[in-house]
């Protein structure tokens, strides 16, 4: 029972934290270490899957509509109802750019392992320090990208231009190898050097993270089952409730905030987390 606790606990408290400009995973890491759930880099890494894959699933239902449209401006039957063709259309190449980093995560590094599992290797407590430093670097980025837009002079875009998703998906191959780093922090870092209008930001992120993000979570999951990590039905449906749950509540939040002064907020966060994190690792 104590154990079914612990899993709602984490699960429920990383995924508030998944469409946040603050690391995840980072979260799911100091709590495991906290509760001392386990040291299994299997099961840890089946359970922040199972979370990373409802954020994901949330993420495309959130901008459903958005890829709806988007669908709809590929047939010339349908494409006469947009007001704007173009725009989808480059949305859904941008979409296919937005893949490359399920792409490489592909990529094997051993014969056993592929770029995708190397994430989990730093999961065990011994290699907290990791995300305490990560989370810190992914603030102190974001952080960055904030004072230099803020800075520059320039006309902002609606949306994002080809090469901005293309910037957008190599920033974010670093938060599927190192717990610590955000896809949110990684994309806002990408779209603010851009000089994306902040209103939009936060659509545009989930629209390019998500279609990678779900394939690379979905094969993390099939893998480890395949591997033969112990399957708890009840703890499953524990993890993926609780998941659920947390982005429902901060999705629906996130929509309402003030963009910019939420992504310095977590700037700030994700920069003093890492060093507490850091600190208590030390004491």
């Amino acid at each position: 029972m104590l154990e079914y606790i612990k899993i709602l606990v984490i699960s429920l408290f990383s995924s508030l934290f998944a469409p946040l400009a603050a690391s995840s995973s980072a979260h799911f890491t100091s709590l495991n270490s906290a509760l001392n759930f386990s040291q299994d880099e299997n099961q840890l890494g089946f359970y922040f899957s199972i979370i990373s894959f409802i954020f994901f699933c949330s993420a495309i239902f959130f901008v459903r509509k958005i890829y709806a449209k988007g669908f709809m401006s590929l047939k010339k039957k349908n494409a006469a109802k947009l007001n704007n063709i173009k725009g989808y259309r480059n949305m859904m190449q941008g979409i296919i750019i937005s893949l490359i980093p399920a792409v490489l995560m592909f990529v094997p590094v051993s014969k056993e392992k592929y770029l995708c599992d190397i994430l989990f290797d730093y999961f065990s407590g011994s290699n907290i320090l990791i995300s305490a430093f990560c989370s810190i670097a992914g603030g102190f980025m974001l952080f960055i990208a904030i004072w230099y837009s803020r800075n520059k002079k320039g006309k902002t875009k609606k949306s994002s231009k080809k090469s901005d998703v293309l910037r957008l998906s190599i920033y974010q191959i670093p938060a599927y190898i190192f717990p610590g780093f955000s896809h949110v922090t990684c994309a806002a870092t990408s779209l603010t050097l851009d000089m994306v209008d902040e209103r939009v930001i936060m659509r545009e992120t989930l629209l390019y993270i998500a279609p990678s993000g779900f394939v690379i979570s979905l094969f993390r999951i099939i893998r480890f089952i395949l591997a033969g990590v112990a399957l708890d039905p009840v703890m499953i449906a524990i993890c993926a409730v609780g998941a659920l749950a947390g982005n429902i509540i901060m999705l629906n939040l996130v929509s309402h905030l003030n963009i910019r002064k939420s992504f310095l907020f977590f700037s700030i966060y994700s920069i003093i987390f890492g060093l507490a994190v850091g600190i208590i690792a030390f004491v």
